[in-house]
């Protein structure tokens, strides 16, 4: 096979209800250019390996399978797949989700051939959600109102969905290797330094499906979880984003690291109060005196709320 343009990167682990879906979503896809399908899969303890196993027999030309011999972890993996890939886009799609559209490659790369100015194209998706045994579609996970982006937008939020993302094969992201693997939101991160030599691009139509299930790698975390892997990501782009947006960068981690505080309040937990609190005296003197006040009214509070639980006490001993 000749050099491919695009290269598809899945991958999975434990998503044998799933994958046939996510690769048969690769497999439609209508291109005028060679194409390849590179799929990691992370010693998964049900049937996907078997299932990729069987793709790639029937499929030798398009698709090469990675098989780790142990399992890596969801970073790791993806890494060592992302290294494999030989195009000059990437299209990535992890095991559960799936493309919908057979032009949907196609339309992408044409824009990002003809507009070498922009580093990424993605697309909205709609969601499945399964539970209980039942699930539901919906449309648009995200309604944006215009079709170019910055990495300036790309740092406050990340809005794009992994299932959607077409991006330029440049340097940065050979560069990609294990260290990287403490960092768990590794798409935001791929975006954001990708977003630094080039635009972004939004396709409105709804070309590929994301899926929210009790087996999904986010699916049990809460608020925290996320806002302390941001932590993480925007520490890293500290020490590894080109000087021009640095301060953007730090504003944004001031922001994270502020709102973490209010967490911590919020818990009343006192070890975890002083641990984050610590961190963000170190970037910042702002705040300092609202978050002091906050300190010392929740120490007003749980010392008038161990009061009333005496007064109570001693209230059920007399009678």
């Amino acid at each position: 096979m000749s050099s491919p343009l695009v290269s598809a990167c899945l991958i999975t682990y434990n998503h044998e209800y799933f994958i046939n879906k996510c690769i048969e979503g690769a497999l439609i896809q209508e291109l005028s250019f060679p194409y390849e399908i590179i799929i990691g899969e992370d010693f998964s303890i049900d049937g996907t390996r078997d299932i990729c196993l069987e793709y790639a027999e029937k499929h030798p030309q398009i698709i090469r399978l990675v098989c780790n011999d142990k399992n890596l972890g969801m970073v790791r993996n993806w890494t060592l797949a992302l290294q494999e890939c030989k195009g000059k886009y990437i299209a990535i799609c992890e095991g559960d989700d799936y493309w919908t559209d057979p032009l949907k490659l196609q339309n992408q790369v044409d824009f990002l051939e003809a507009h070498p100015e922009y580093m990424i194209s993605f697309h909205a998706v709609d969601l499945m959600i399964h539970n209980n045994g039942t699930s539901s579609l919906s449309n648009n996970t995200v309604q944006l109102h215009q079709n170019q982006f910055t990495i300036e937008d790309l740092l406050k939020c990340n809005f794009i969905n992994t299932p959607s993302l077409v991006i330029r094969n440049t340097d940065f992201l050979k560069r990609i290797t294990n260290s990287y693997e403490h960092i768990p939101t590794l798409d935001w991160m791929i975006t954001i330094l990708a977003s630094q030599y080039g635009k972004i691009c939004y396709f409105p139509e709804s070309m590929a499906v994301y899926r929210m299930h009790d087996g999904g790698i986010h699916s049990h975390k809460d608020k925290k979880y996320f806002l302390e892997s941001a932590i993480t990501l925007f520490e890293f782009l500290e020490q590894n984003i080109n000087p021009e947006f640095h301060t953007a960068v730090f504003l944004k981690y001031k922001e994270l690291l502020g709102t973490r505080v209010l967490y911590a309040m919020k818990d009343l937990s006192k070890p975890d109060i002083t641990a984050w609190f610590r961190r963000y005296k170190k970037v910042t003197s702002e705040w300092s005196l609202f978050i002091a006040l906050r300190l010392i009214a929740l120490a007003i509070f749980k010392f008038v709320l161990l009061l009333r639980q005496k007064v109570s006490r001693r209230g059920l001993k007399e009678t």
